[in-house]
């Protein structure tokens, strides 16, 4: 589904989801949505230590050195697992119902999924293709267990509306295959995880699910995808509108020195390459989102100007950023709600530029729809971007062109979820 079109149900899920909070939630459990002072230390100096994180479409989780997992931002459609579903959250909430601690994270569109430290697999959200991997279709607010996915998985993503991991036996998906995104071979949804065609045992080191399709970067050093071929996702025009199996990408076959790859939330894919660092992207242009110094849209990879050194890229809705060896990040793309983090605003930025204060000290990106999220390497974790529903997890929600750091909630007895509903309304 398109992003366009998501943003209809996007607003019909959270007036939904607060009614299915309501449901279910005890009386007992209730909890006031107003901030006292007289309930809260707001602090930085003693926030918990974050290991892994995401951001999601208009939200964003963590996991601390304890094992939990905190989301904050928009929850309307139970992607937050806290057990209710406020349309804004500003501070993050701990998700509750985890079988194990967390080692891992990956924040979709509308969904999340978490990876536990004994290799098992539990998502939570908005489930209408099958995107949780429980066999059913129903909304979770709650983590539920992916069906199968008990031990072995390595490393999990969440798209819009498909999520993949990588396990023992290689890579599985489930969700929406309309466009061929879970790579079975059929165009049929799966609401519980299959394997990849191709795709088997020890073939891929890492993997990237975005809008309908899903890239990986095979074991062989190439890069393959499958789904949706929109704007060219594919990085292979031969594909056409879709494929339902993997395929190459143009020009980076086995041994080509595909180091990562990243599928953006929309239409763009990115990839590190070499040994020097040098990220190379295809897809959707109109926003400059593949840092060649124009709009023109590309089907095969082309290189980003003037980047080297990266260690990591991570591609977000139209959007893409880049960690450097050296601990800094550099953003490009679109500007509209400060994304690319360098001070100003604009509708586009073709070229990478530094984001503000971030030279040094950085050791993971994300890039969500409108928002980007920095850890550093003393467990803090820092965010800029767009901020419409709190996912920047800032005391006040507003979209912000430079880093702040994320602001936790430390309650003197219960914590209350920011809630765009009272209850009683």
């Amino acid at each position: 589904m398109k992003a366009q079109t998501l943003w209809v149900f996007f607003l019909c899920l959270s007036l939904l989801g607060s009614q299915q909070a309501r449901a279910e939630a005890s009386p007992d459990s209730q909890h006031s949505d107003g901030l006292s002072s007289a309930s809260f230390q707001t602090t930085t100096s003693s926030a918990p230590t974050v290991i892994a994180f995401s951001a999601g479409g208009f939200h964003t989780c963590a996991v601390t050195s304890d094992g939990k997992v905190w989301c904050w931002g928009n929850g309307g459609a139970g992607q937050l697992g806290n057990g209710f579903t406020p349309l804004m959250q500003r501070f993050p909430v701990e998700v509750v119902g985890l079988s194990a601690p967390a080692i891992g994270v990956s924040a979709g569109y509308l969904h999340t999924c978490a990876l536990l430290n004994n290799g098992a697999v539990q998502c939570w959200g908005w489930n209408p293709n099958g995107q949780l991997g429980d066999g059913t279709t129903t909304n979770r607010i709650r983590p539920v267990n992916v069906f199968g996915l008990n031990s072995g998985v390595t490393a999990i993503s969440a798209g819009v509306v498909t999520t993949c991991a990588l396990a023992a036996g290689g890579v599985l998906c489930w969700g929406a295959n309309y466009a061929g995104a879970v790579g079975d071979g059929t165009n049929i949804d799966r609401l519980t995880p299959v394997s990849v065609v191709g795709l088997g045992p020890g073939s891929v080191s890492t993997l990237s699910v975005g809008e309908n399709y899903a890239c990986v970067r095979t074991t062989s050093g190439g890069a393959a995808c499958w789904g949706s071929n929109y704007y060219n996702t594919l990085g292979n025009p031969s594909s056409l509108l879709a494929s339902n199996v993997p395929t190459p990408v143009v020009g980076m076959g086995a041994g080509s020195g595909v180091v990562s790859v990243a599928a953006g939330l929309v239409h763009h894919v990115c990839a590190i390459t070499g040994t020097v660092g040098a990220v190379m992207c295809w897809g959707r242009n109109f926003e400059g989102q593949l840092g060649t110094g124009n709009l023109y849209s590309s089907a095969v990879p082309t290189n980003v100007v003037g980047l080297t050194g990266v260690v990591a890229v991570s591609t977000g809705g139209y959007h893409t950023c880049a960690l450097t060896a050296s601990g800094g990040v550099k953003c490009w793309g679109r500007n509209t709600n400060g994304e690319v983090g360098n001070g100003t605003t604009g509708f586009t930025h073709p070229t990478p530029a530094d984001v503000v204060g971030l030279s040094s000290g950085v050791i993971a990106i994300d890039a969500g729809f409108s928002h980007t999220c920095a850890l550093l390497n003393n467990g803090r974790l820092k965010c800029w971007g767009g901020d419409n529903y709190g996912q920047r997890g800032a005391l006040y929600p507003q979209d912000y062109t430079v880093p702040t750091e994320v602001i936790w909630l430390f309650p003197r007895a219960r914590m209350p979820i920011v809630s765009s509903w009272r209850e009683g309304d």
